[in-house]
């Protein structure tokens, strides 16, 4: 008798506990990539004003090595050195910025991949406890349960032990 109390008691002990949770996942973002410091403009330093100039053409002439002359009739724009060493500035730069914002573009589409992935990751997690969060029949039920159990169980040892001295007195 006391080991079929003993075995039931066991099952509801066994029933009524909960399965130990995993330990979480660690979950961090890399550092971000930071594009390299933006090129200075190029109208920092001023051009003199005797060379600040630049003028539209109809045609312009062009002197070989050897000196020799030839007229080439092509509209165009002629400029100082110093204002066309700028014009150049600008279009490094430009195609420097441009190479900078590619970089931008890439970088900032890997860490949005890598923030959705973390995004994703977190809504499986959320599942995972909500599921784990469900409460079992026994969960729920325990304070009942345990009561019932409780009187049955005082019960049937108030019996056996009436039952005990009343065989010990006769």
């Amino acid at each position: 008798m006391p080991c079929r109390f003993a075995l039931v008691a066991l099952v509801l002990c066994g029933a009524c506990a909960t399965p130990r949770s995993a330990k979480p996942e660690k979950h961090t973002l890399p550092e971000p990539l930071v594009a390299a410091k933006l090129p200075d403009r190029p109208d920092v330093t001023a051009i003199p004003p005797p060379a600040d100039w630049a003028v539209a053409v109809e045609g312009y002439v062009v002197t070989d090595k050897d000196g020799a002359q030839q007229t080439v009739m092509r509209p165009g724009v002629a400029m100082s050195m110093e204002k066309g060493a700028r014009a150049a500035r600008y279009v490094v730069s430009y195609n420097e910025l441009r190479g900078l914002y590619v970089v931008d573009l890439r970088t900032w589409g890997r860490e949005r991949t890598i923030y959705e992935r973390h995004l994703d990751a977190a809504d499986k997690e959320i599942e995972v406890q909500r599921k784990r969060a469900v409460r079992t029949w026994f969960e729920e039920h325990d304070g009942t349960l345990g009561i019932v159990v409780g009187i049955i169980v005082g019960v049937a040892a108030s019996a056996a032990g009436a039952k005990a001295l009343s065989a010990a007195a006769k």
